[in-house]
C-alpha cells in the first residue's frame, strides 16, 4: 500500500502539499527541500491539466540520489493473484516426520537427515510451519522443500515472478549449511522438467533470526516452453552435523516485479485488488548515473547499457491500451544517434530524439517511423496513439508532426537508453508512458517535468 509518512527537511512539510507529491516522496529517503518544492511544483502542473490521471508510469531519472532515480512515482491499482495454491499451509500437521502442507511436493534430504513437522501456528496475523531438520547427511547437498506441486503454477515465458515469504530461525542453529534461498523449477505443458534457476531470492539476500522476515526475489522465466513454475526453498549442507527448526510463513508467488500484499490462498489460487508501486528501473550493464545539480538535470546514460522498466505494457499497464498511448523521454544531452532512447525488442514503440539527418522518430504500438525535423536533442520527445489510425510527434508539449498509421501491437516490454540490439549515448533525464493524451497534456507533461527537473521551459 503506499505510505505517505515522511520526514521532510528543513520547513516543508506535507501540509498543503499536492497528495500525489506527498505519496511518491514517501516512498524516497531524505528527500532535500529543493527536490521537494521541484515535485510539488510538477505535481501541481499535471494535476492542472489531468496529466496524473492518464500515467502509467513516472520516472525522473534526474535526481537527488540514485535510488530515487530509479522509483517509478506512479501508484499502480490492479489484480493480483497469488498463484501458490496453499499459502496458508493447510494439511500440515506435527509429528515425526509429520505431514507436510496439502499438495506440496515431497522435501527432497538426503540420507542421514531426518524431517519433522514440530509446530504450526498464527504469529502476528499470519500462518506458519515450524520444520526441524536434523542428523548427519550422507554427502554434501541440499535440503530441498518445494512450495507447491508441478503443474500447479502457470507461468508465462519471458513473463517476471515473483516468489516472497516469510522465515525464521527458532531453534537450533545454521551451523553445518551453506546457504538458504529460493529457486524456481520451469516444467512444461506436459509436467516435464524445462530448467532451473537457483537464485530467485539467493542466499545473500536472506538472513534468518527469531523472528519471521519477509524476502522476495523476481526472475523471468527462461524456459523456451516453460507452462507451470515450482518454487521451492533450499538449505543447502556439507557433511558435518546439522540442528535446525526453520519457520515458514505466508508463501506467496505472483505474476508481477513486485511481491504484493500476502494473499491467503488454502486449496487455490486467490486474488485481490491492490494499491501498489511498481516498474521500478533495474540497471543493466551498469550505466551511470549523474546527480542532479542547478542547470543540470542529471540522469541515466551509458554506451553499451540500459534500465530495464520491469514493466510488461500489453498486460501490466491499465491506462494505456492498444489505440490509447503515450511515452516519452527527456534527453539532457546534446546526443545526435540513429539509437533510441526509449524502445524495446522489436521496436513497435521508440523514441529518437535526433537522428544524425536531424530528425526526431517516433513509433507507439506499430511497425512504421514518424519523423519530424529537429534541431536539437535536448528536451522531451513524445510519441502519442490517440485511435488505431492516428499519431502525433511531440518535442517539448508542442505537436511536429501527425499521420494515420495503423497500430499492430502493444510492447510486451519497455527499456530506456534500449531498442533492440542498439543503445543511446545520450542521458536521460526523465521517461513516461501511458494513456493518450490532448495536446494541453503534452504541454503540462513538459511544464510539469520541466519545474521537476529545474529547466526553464
Amino acid at each position: 500500500m503506499i505510505g505517505v509518512g515522511v520526514a521532510l527537511p528543513g520547513l516543508i512539510t506535507m501540509q498543503g502539499m499536492d497528495p500525489w507529491a506527498a505519496a511518491a516522496l514517501g516512498r524516497m529517503q531524505a528527500p532535500p527541500d529543493d527536490f521537494v518544492q521541484r515535485l510539488d511544483a510538477g505535481a501541481r502542473i499535471y494535476r492542472a491539466d489531468g496529466v496524473l490521471d492518464q500515467l502509467d508510469a513516472l520516472w525522473v531519472t534526474g535526481s537527488y540520489s540514485q535510488a530515487a532515480a530509479r522509483l517509478n512515482l506512479v501508484p499502480w491499482t490492479g489484480t493480483v493473484t497469488n498463484v501458490l495454491p496453499n499459502g496458508e499451509m493447510v494439511g500440515a500437521a506435527t509429528g515425526a516426520p509429520g505431514t507436510m502442507p496439502t499438495g506440496w511436493a515431497s522435501v527432497f534430504t538426503v540420507g542421514g537427515i531426518t524431517r519433522q513437522v514440530v509446530g504450526a501456528g498464527t504469529v502476528n496475523g499470519l500462518r506458519y510451519i515450524d520444520v526441524r531438520f536434523s542428523g548427519v547427511p550422507a554427502s554434501a547437498s541440499g535440503i530441498g522443500i518445494p512450495l507447491s506441486p508441478t503443474n500447479a503454477c502457470p507461468g508465462v515465458v519471458g513473463g517476471r515472478m515473483t516468489a516472497s515469504l516469510y522465515l525464521a530461525l527458532v531453534g537450533g542453529s545454521l551451523t553445518g549449511t551453506t546457504l538458504t534461498r529460493v529457486n524456481y523449477t520451469e516444467y512444461n505443458a506436459s509436467n516435464v522438467f524445462v530448467v532451473s534457476d537457483f537464485n530467485v531470492i539467493p542466499a545473500a539476500s536472506i538472513t534468518l533470526t527469531s523472528a519471521l522476515t519477509r524476502v522476495s526475489g523476481t526472475r523471468v522465466l527462461t524456459g523456451a516452453t516453460a507452462a507451470f513454475v515450482m518454487p521451492a526453498l533450499e538449505i543447502g549442507h556439507g557433511t558435518g552435523a546439522i540442528d535446525l527448526t526453520l519457520r515458514i510463513a505466508a508463501p506467496q508467488l505472483v505474476r508481477m516485479d513486485v511481491p504484493g500484499n500476502y494473499i491467503p490462498t488454502s486449496g487455490a489460487a486467490a486474488s485481490q485488488v491492490q494499491m501498489l508501486y511498481r516498474w521500478d528501473l533495474s540497471e543493466i550493464n551498469n550505466p551511470t548515473w549523474t546527480a542532479w545539480a542547478p542547470g543540470a538535470p542529471g540522469g541515466y546514460g551509458g554506451t553499451a547499457s540500459y534500465l530495464d522498466t520491469n514493466a510488461d505494457p500489453s498486460i501490466d499497464f491499465t491506462r494505456a491500451s492498444l489505440n490509447s498511448a503515450a511515452y516519452g523521454a527527456w534527453v539532457a544531452s546534446e546526443t545526435t544517434s540513429s539509437a533510441r532512447v526509449l524502445g524495446q525488442t522489436n521496436s513497435t514503440t521508440i523514441i529518437s530524439p535526433r537522428s544524425p539527418s536531424d530528425q526526431a522518430n517516433i513509433r507507439v504500438h506499430d511497425t512504421g517511423t514518424l519523423t519530424a525535423s529537429v534541431a536539437t536533442s535536448v528536451g522531451l520527445t513524445a510519441g502519442n496513439r490517440s485511435a488505431s489510425m492516428a499519431r502525433q510527434l511531440y518535442r517539448n508539449g508542442i505537436a511536429l508532426s501527425s499521420d494515420a498509421f495503423a497500430s499492430s501491437s502493444m510492447s510486451t516490454e519497455l527499456w530506456l537508453l534500449r531498442a533492440a540490439s542498439s543503445y543511446h549515448p545520450g542521458q536521460v533525464s526523465a521517461a513516461f508512458a501511458g494513456a493518450s493524451l490532448t495536446a494541453a497534456q503534452h504541454l503540462a507533461i513538459y511544464r510539469g517535468t520541466a519545474a521537476i527537473l529545474g529547466v526553464t521551459p
